[in-house]
């Protein structure tokens, strides 16, 4: 029987946090600025945080890893390398990695809820007042990790070189 323990939930909200989280990243204009960063950090520790914890939630298979846990391995390796890409400048290969990254967990996300058995779709089911609370506290702080980072703020424009007139 799958229940809903501490690790659970946690992997589970930070889960579902990631995929606004990415969006924001995804469709900002600006990109490589401060605002970006700070998000892409956040959304980073996010997508290594579920990844990892996933190796200890081990429900589908009665304890052993399914194949669901080939895709935390290449989540943190394509987390990393993005991390390693972006700090090296070659954005191409950043770009490819955090969006392959989280396209995957917007992947795990629909397989996480089509399947009636799961806990995300029977806690709806079961308990629709929780869900609609936990979405709700979910929205708070994803809005608020987009508004504190700063990537809804006014966009920067380039310094003016004043002496230059």
């Amino acid at each position: 029987m799958h229940t809903w323990t501490l690790l659970v939930a946690t992997h589970a909200a930070v889960a579902v946090a990631s995929l606004p989280l990415g969006a924001v990243q995804v469709l900002r204009r600006t990109r490589g600025d401060l605002p970006h960063k700070r998000l892409g950090r956040i959304w980073a520790v996010g997508m290594l945080y579920v990844a990892v914890t996933s190796f200890w939630i081990r429900d589908l298979r009665d304890g052993a890893l399914s194949l669901l846990h080939v895709l935390s391995v290449i989540t943190v390796v394509s987390v990393v390398a993005g991390v390693v890409e972006a700090r090296r400048g070659a954005i191409d290969r950043h770009r490819g990695n955090m969006l392959g990254a989280w396209f995957g967990s917007l992947g795990a996300f629909v397989g996480a809820v089509a399947v009636p058995q799961r806990l995300i779709p029977q806690l709806v089911v079961d308990e629709p007042a929780t869900a609609v609370a936990a979405g709700a506290g979910i929205a708070v702080v994803c809005a608020l990790a987009v508004v504190l980072s700063g990537s809804l703020g006014a966009r920067t424009r380039p310094a003016v070189d004043v002496a230059a007139g």
